[in-house]
């Protein structure tokens, strides 16, 4: 028993390993396409919610990038398709299905697939080209349905009433069962080959939702667009529609509105136009008169626009024009011409030798004034200093004092005498003004001091 508990603790796996290989073969299985009913619904960022049926249910988890793009409210009791992956949630051990699409069950499914056309064809632009305006005038009338129903006949019933001239041409075709599609483009390809109408009715009476469903065939709306007659759809009644509705130029609640919109012209007014048909062409024909008068008279002055002698006229003043140009052109020219000539005889007159020698001389001579006034001038300025100089030395000349009395007396070594450098016996040398005496020191006394 313990070798057997043994083997099985060496064999047993954790529980996230467990979990983990669970989840890895349940990955496997590769996509899981699931029907049921919204049971419960719980939407954060995500969409958590629970699908089931009779017998079973399974909690499902769509992220909320996907759930974005969902064109439709998800509902608890709605029916639905899942498409997405089986996954284990290993923290809590939780089987999920990862839904990745989800669409609308029975006839939900078909009104999403429907929508999804929808918006389609609009973007490509199929329903938002140019609608074209139904004739006022009708002649012949193509109508594309059963010619078993009641549809074609409400369709003539109507036209006889309001205007019996109107021809009716049918184009018979399927209008339910999964043969309708390509038996109406037929019809319409038809109709189109012939183009032996005026307009187009495509259309047929009441019926279920699945009735006229082949009225929003994609081959079917995409034939419609292409319609080179106008076109009208009258499909069911008036709360029900298809997408040939916005695919034809005009959309009619039930096929015999359409008969009136194509019945514009109704007997009453053929009648009244009848009765007033005098007046009408006398009025006409003044209008067309009147029409072609103003082409005659358009026509004559193209044709007198176009003939030689106006041409000639148009050349003439063309010429004209070019010639006065081309007189104005050479004025401007000479005039510019005149003015770089007088330009360049400055400039030239600039270089000139005899000019420059005269500039020169006239230079020559300002300078040489400018020269001598300068000198004189200067020589001024220095005599003037000279005899300042020479008076100030004058005051300053020790033999000027001689020429007042004085006179100065010299020792023997030539320097002036004073106590101090003479003795008794010294010979002496007295300068006075215009002669020299010589004597000899007798004796020395001091002055006395007053």
């Amino acid at each position: 028993m313990d070798l057997h508990l043994a083997a099985l603790e060496q064999q047993a796996l954790t529980v996230s390993r467990y979990v983990g290989i669970t989840d890895e073969v349940l990955k496997k299985l590769g996509t899981a396409v699931v029907k049921g009913e919204i049971s419960e619904l719980k939407r954060q960022n995500h969409l958590y919610f629970k699908l089931k049926d009779e017998e079973a249910s399974v909690d499902c988890l769509m992220w909320g990038s996907q759930v974005r793009q969902l064109p439709f409210e998800p509902q608890v009791g709605m029916q639905v398709i899942v498409v997405g992956s089986s996954s284990l949630y290993q923290k809590r051990g939780i089987f999920r299905l990862m839904a990745q699409q989800m669409y609308q069950a029975g006839r939900g499914l078909i009104m999403q697939r429907l929508e999804e056309l929808k918006r389609r064809l609009y973007a490509e632009g199929v329903f938002t080209q140019e609608k074209r305006p139904i004739p006022h005038f009708i002649d012949r009338v193509g109508i594309i349905t059963s010619g078993e129903g009641r549809v074609l006949h409400d369709i003539k019933t109507t036209l006889l009433r309001r205007n019996p001239l109107i021809e009716v041409v049918l184009y018979p075709a399927l209008v339910q069962g999964n043969d309708a599609p390509a038996s109406l483009c037929q019809a319409l390809a038809r109709a189109y080959a012939e183009k032996s109408c005026d307009v187009l009715i495509i259309g047929r009476g009441g019926g279920s939702f699945e009735d006229l469903l082949p009225f929003s065939d994609e081959e079917v709306v995409r034939l419609t667009a292409k319609s080179p007659l106008p076109i009208i759809s009258a499909v069911g009644h008036e709360p029900d529609y298809a997408l040939t509705d916005f695919a034809a130029d005009m959309r009619a609640p039930t096929p015999t509105a359409a008969a009136e919109m194509v019945s514009a012209f109704t007997r009453e007014e053929l009648a009244r136009a009848c009765e007033y048909f005098p007046q009408a062409l006398e009025h006409f024909m003044g209008v067309v008169l009147d029409d072609k008068v103003n082409e005659y008279a358009r026509l004559k002055q193209r044709l007198q626009a176009a003939g030689p002698a106006h041409q000639l006229e148009l050349k003439a003043g063309a010429l004209s024009n070019l010639q006065g140009r081309l007189n104005a052109a050479l004025e401007r020219r000479l005039t510019q011409s005149n003015e770089r000539l007088w330009h360049l005889q400055q400039r030239l007159g600039a270089f000139d030798p005899a000019a420059a020698c005269l500039r020169a001389d006239n230079l020559l001579k300002t300078l040489t004034l400018r020269a001598d006034n300068a000198i004189k001038a200067r020589l001024s300025k220095a005599q003037q200093e000279f005899l300042q100089r020479t008076g100030k030395l004058s005051a300053l000349n020790p033999l000027a004092i001689l020429s007042r009395g004085y006179s100065v007396t010299y020792a023997a070594d030539g320097s002036v005498a004073s106590p101090e450098n003479i003795k008794p016996g010294d010979q002496l040398t007295s300068r006075l003004e215009q002669a020299e005496v010589v004597s000899t020191v007798q004796s020395i006394r001091p002055l006395k001091q007053d």
